[in-house]
């Protein structure tokens, strides 16, 4: 059989084509696919059947870019924390659904217990809006607004979980010893 210059053209950009495809989808690798344990994804899918977490391909295009520039790996629906001080598996998710033109998404904390079952406690409930980001940050002073618009400064002596709403708003929450206290960073 004999092939000529142009099949053989034809066959080299094809191929290269192909790879590159493959490339591109391998490059775009879900980095929500390993952030967290199988049980607790088994056990959200349980307790949350009409959530999702929070993907890079849920988020706009700048909150993408902003979230990768900020966090260049990770999972913008998971974040790991030791809020309460006390080293429990636990991690801050953004659980989310889509509803006609906009997002309905849930801040819910996530905690092994001791019988190595999840326990689901809602921190921020219901936020309407293009889905949120989460993150922590390690203990500290954060200085905001409370929800009666007051200036005020809270300590964490944990790692504290920031809900982000990119371009809009975003919340820092605290566990104080005894409840979860908020403050608006930003509006």
């Amino acid at each position: 059989m004999s092939w000529s210059v142009s099949s053989k053209t034809s066959l080299l950009l094809l191929i290269l084509i192909v790879a590159s495809l493959g490339y591109a989808s391998a490059k775009r690798t879900d980095p929500c696919g390993g952030a967290l344990p199988d049980s607790l994804r088994k056990a959200i899918t349980v307790q949350y059947p009409d959530r999702k977490i929070v993907t890079l391909d849920m988020l706009t295009v700048i909150a993408e870019k902003i979230y990768l520039k900020d966090h260049k790996t990770g999972c913008p629906g998971v974040a790991r924390v030791d809020f309460y001080g006390d080293r429990s598996e636990m991690y801050a998710l953004v659980l989310t659904k889509e509803v006609k033109d906009t997002y309905i998404s849930s801040l819910i904390l996530g905690q092994r217990q001791r019988n190595r079952e999840w326990r689901f406690s809602v921190i921020e409930p219901d936020v309407q809006d293009a889905p949120p980001v989460v993150f922590t940050l390690p203990p500290g002073e954060f200085v905001g607004t409370t929800s009666q618009q007051e200036q005020r400064t809270l300590a964490s002596k944990h790692e504290a979980i920031v809900f982000v709403g990119y371009e809009s708003w975003s919340i820092v929450y605290v566990w104080t010893g005894d409840k979860v206290e908020k403050l608006w960073l930003s509006d």
